[in-house]
């Protein structure tokens, strides 16, 4: 499953940013991107996406068994701030037994 996070600009200018994980079981991509204030036009001649976009996905093999929280640390370059999403995943293991079928 692939989330998508959008990344805004409530101020002005370009807002640059890159995005870490806090576990290797999280993915994200692309982890740079930019968002662009509402004092710079975007129109027909000017096209933009006013809004940065992410998807983050679950590297299955990398999962620990459970429930486990990681968190994606969003930085606006050249700035101290920074914004904390946390991600929680429960993994669920599904047992069989050799000649055992279910319908």
């Amino acid at each position: 499953t692939v989330e998508i996070v959008e990344v805004t600009n409530g101020g002005t200018g370009v807002l640059s940013w890159y995005a870490t994980s806090t576990s290797p079981w999280l993915k994200i991509a692309p982890y740079t991107g930019v968002a662009v204030g509402s004092n710079l036009p975007c129109d027909s001649t000017n096209p933009c996406e006013r809004k940065g976009k992410m998807e983050l996905s679950v590297d299955t093999t990398k999962l620990p068994g459970g429930t486990t929280t990681a968190q994606i640390v969003v930085q606006g370059l050249g700035t101290n701030q920074q914004q904390t999403i946390n991600v929680t995943v429960s993994s669920v293991t599904r047992l069989g037994a050799p000649g055992v079928r279910r319908d």
